[in-house]
């Protein structure tokens, strides 16, 4: 289990044992809070990287064409979320070396 499921699965049960959620729909919400944590962290990345190539606004673009894209289109799937999150870096990263390039 990965850092991002082990903490959701805390977060879940710590709002069953408040009572703010259900413990039948806690899954639901283990699941939902896994994919904001990841979603975060690929958002973070990509700004990140975007400020150390100087190119904040432009990955900004980039990013808002390309998560439409990703998602609806489909494409190459890593075998691990790790493997994909990688990838995801080290295009970022060939992109922003590119729009230094050409720029």
């Amino acid at each position: 289990m990965g850092i991002f499921a082990k903490l959701s699965h805390r977060i879940g049960d710590n709002l069953v044992r408040s009572n703010v959620v259900k413990e039948e729909d806690a899954e639901i919400y283990i699941y939902g809070i896994n994919q904001i944590l990841v979603s975060v962290l690929n958002v973070s990345s990509a700004l990140i990287i975007g400020w150390i190539f100087d190119v904040v606004l432009e990955i900004a673009v980039f990013m808002a064409a390309y998560i439409p894209l990703r998602t609806f289109a489909g494409g190459y799937h890593a075998k691990t979320p790790l493997r994909c999150y990688f990838f995801s870096v080290v295009m970022l990263i060939i992109v922003s070396m590119g729009i230094n390039y050409y720029s």
